[in-house]
């Protein structure tokens, strides 16, 4: 289940305003063009099934679906990962850790992600389910296909995983016809 609000009070200008401050990055103008206020809830399922397992390489089929007020969609792909890693329970790369992880290094693996999004509804480009009287909302494209790739490292209780990802266009009006993004995740098992 996912809560959350989109608009100013997401108070999503400051954080990205600090990011860029933190990158030495320009600026992005367009704030005052942000979508009113709305609060909106989603239910979220998600399934990955090994398909192939080898000393050093898996082939995930994943599958996804999102319904609610904030965004409404599925998507489906392929996940491959390559070197050491753990069953889909105790993975990085689902951010899970069911079992007691060992000491030292547990998993190391570059991971290649191809997928396919159907998106019906999206309150941050068509604004709220039951207030969308927003000037600067735009249709969405029905197919939108991403690429992800990155690395996942797990030591002892410290987990890291660094993604780039690419998509296409989601967006009638958008100026770009992809884009780009980089994630970074941290966390930390206490036992």
């Amino acid at each position: 289940m996912q809560l959350g609000v989109v608009g100013p009070a997401s108070k999503a200008q400051g954080m990205h305003n600090l990011v860029k401050k933190v990158f030495r990055v320009e600026k992005f103008d367009g704030w005052e063009y942000q979508i009113k206020n709305n609060i909106g809830a989603n239910a979220v399922g998600e399934l990955l099934y090994s398909i192939n397992v080898y000393r050093f390489m898996e082939m995930l089929a994943e599958g996804k679906v999102s319904l609610g007020t904030l965004q409404t969609s599925l998507s489906a792909g392929a996940v491959f990962r390559i070197g050491r890693f753990l069953p889909l329970y105790e993975t990085v790369f689902c951010q899970t850790d069911i079992g007691k992880r060992p000491r030292g290094l547990s998993e190391i693996f570059l991971f290649f992600a191809p997928r396919l999004h159907a998106q019906f509804y999206d309150a941050t480009v068509q604004g709220g389910m039951f207030d969308n009287k927003s000037e600067f909302t735009s249709d969405l494209k029905p197919l939108v296909l991403s690429l992800e790739s990155g690395m996942a490292l797990s030591i002892s209780s410290v987990s890291l995983k660094l993604m780039l990802q690419a998509e296409t266009e989601r967006v009638d009006l958008q100026q770009r016809n992809r884009h780009f993004f980089v994630h970074f995740v941290f966390s930390y098992f206490f036992h």
